[in-house]
């Protein structure tokens, strides 16, 4: 009997233990609002440290930056950045007699200076376009373009003084691209008269010709787009082969630092295919492309592709298209610090009129991680861009092209994606919606603005959220729900300090 009464007591205490954890036991909080898997206590400086760069769409938001109008008809070819993160654009001003455009804007787009270039030599013609930038340095601009008679290399200082100007090439030639070697040397990738793919060195003291290599592997048209030099100063071309004009082929070459072809592989996955952008990542073992692809089949479709490749062999590791238009071309391409790539160019994908776009893809993978569009009523076009990052974390990424939205004859347009602060929101979100473009956390509770608006759903500007007397960041090292005020840290304190000797005290009697 008397057993049986300690058995009943020694429930009903279980009884009551077991109610007391569940009025004790805070509640917890699920990333996303899903309860899938509980939030892992964190420091300050390891939520500081998570967010990738423009890890989603939500807060893309650019400073939008046009020059021209009805009588200043333009397009913007290229872009680079100084070592004060001012952005060069070079492009064209479109008159009877075309003019080279170079403008000058600081990092919130404001400008700064521009300078029209028109021949004044009639060994080059009588009008000019700027189609790519290079920034040495100390801060000097590479240009590189094209007129009547052929191309031309041009060198402006800082302060927009032409210093000279070197013609070069055969009439009916297009610059695609020009990047410096580790020596300093502008090398120019081009289309040399008709046929012939063209890669040049030049000397960046008054731009001598150092050497130039004529590629065309085949009998037929050859046409070069694209380079990346690596930190030996080797450099890897991208062409196109016009086998017929229902047959196109992309090759990829290794060249020495003198001009010697070392390799080159040649692939035709698809009926047409252009390779418009290409880099080297920080390693040197692979390279990443960007172009388009003529895809066979229902509707016949040009598509972004983009692909990734073993630097020593030119062996591919994965290809990708991305594009449901009738015309998707992607232009640039940019290795992020968080292992990602950002792709742009122009596409129809949702709309009837052009529209910027950009999609950040995995590196290592290909998978598409999300793409975004920009674009008014009419047609606004990606031709380049350019991408600048900081050791503290943030990023300026830039689009340059041409918009009718702002004029119906065109304008240049310069699209200016900043991230002062590395948070994850562009400064024209932040600027919008009242958050500090120059602090990851605006309220200092230890959560970044990111982590506030895209997992914890808690208020960037307001450190309590709940108003329970203890910070969302708190909140969420201990585990607890910033978002109720019933839910705090010192509910899980108080939690513990009941449960654990209750505990004991069942075991051990």
């Amino acid at each position: 009997m008397q057993k049986k009464k300690c058995t009943e007591t020694k429930n009903s205490f279980m009884r009551f233990l077991f109610l007391l954890i569940i009025l004790l036991a805070p509640p917890v909080r699920f990333l996303g609002g899903t309860a899938t898997q509980p939030l892992e206590r964190k420091t300050t400086s390891e939520v500081a440290q998570q967010e990738p760069l423009f890890p989603s769409t939500e807060f893309l938001l650019p400073k939008v930056v046009h020059w021209g109008g009805e009588n200043n008809i333009s397009t913007a070819w290229d872009l680079g950045f100084d070592s004060k993160q001012n952005i060069i654009v070079g492009g064209v001003k479109h008159e009877y007699w075309s003019k080279g455009l170079l403008l000058k804007y600081s990092p919130a787009g404001e400008l700064l200076w521009e300078l029209l270039y028109q021949p004044n030599d009639s060994s080059l013609g009588e009008q000019a376009w700027i189609s790519c930038v290079a920034i040495d340095s100390e801060d000097n601009i590479f240009c590189v373009g094209e007129v009547s008679t052929g191309m031309f290399l041009m060198k402006v200082t800082a302060d927009s003084d032409i210093l000279w100007v070197r013609p070069f090439g055969a009439p009916y030639s297009y610059p695609w691209e020009i990047l410096l070697s580790p020596d300093g040397c502008p090398v120019v990738v081009a289309r040399s008269g008709i046929g012939t793919a063209l890669l040049a060195k030049f000397s960046p003291t008054d731009g001598t010709l150092l050497w130039n290599l004529s590629y065309n592997p085949t009998p037929f048209y050859e046409e070069g787009y694209a380079l990346t030099i690596d930190e030996k100063g080797s450099i890897y071309l991208s062409s196109s082969t016009y086998i017929s004009l229902e047959q196109m082929t992309m090759t990829i070459c290794k060249v020495s630092a003198t001009g010697d072809i070392l390799w080159e592989q040649t692939f035709a996955w698809y009926d047409l295919i252009k390779g418009y952008g290409l880099i080297m990542d920080s390693t040197g073992n692979y390279l990443y492309f960007a172009g388009k692809a003529f895809l066979t089949g229902e509707g016949r479709t040009w598509d972004v592709l983009v692909g990734k490749l073993e630097a020593t062999t030119g062996k591919v590791v994965w290809r990708t298209t991305w594009g449901a238009g009738l015309f998707d071309e992607g232009f640039d391409i940019h290795l992020t610090p968080d292992g990602s790539l950002l792709v742009t160019g122009r596409t129809e994908h949702y709309g009837k009129a052009w529209e910027c776009f950009i999609c950040k893809f995995s590196a290592t993978t290909g998978e598409l991680l999300w793409e975004y569009t920009w674009g008014k009523e009419e047609n606004d076009e990606c031709y380049a861009s350019a991408l600048q990052t900081q050791e503290a974390g943030g990023a300026t990424f830039c689009l340059v092209g041409r918009s009718s939205s702002f004029n119906v004859s065109g304008v240049a347009l310069l699209l200016i994606f900043s991230d002062s602060d590395g948070d994850g929101l562009t400064d024209a979100w932040e600027e919008q919606h009242g958050t500090n473009a120059l602090s990851k956390d605006s309220d200092s509770d230890g959560l970044s603005d990111y982590e506030e608006l895209a997992c914890y759903f808690t208020d960037p500007l307001n450190s309590d959220s709940d108003g329970d007397g203890w910070s969302d960041g708190k909140e969420v090292a201990w585990g607890t729900d910033p978002l109720r005020a019933q839910s705090t840290p010192y509910r899980r304190k108080m939690f513990i300090a009941i449960t654990v000797p209750l505990t004991l005290l069942l075991i051990y009697g």
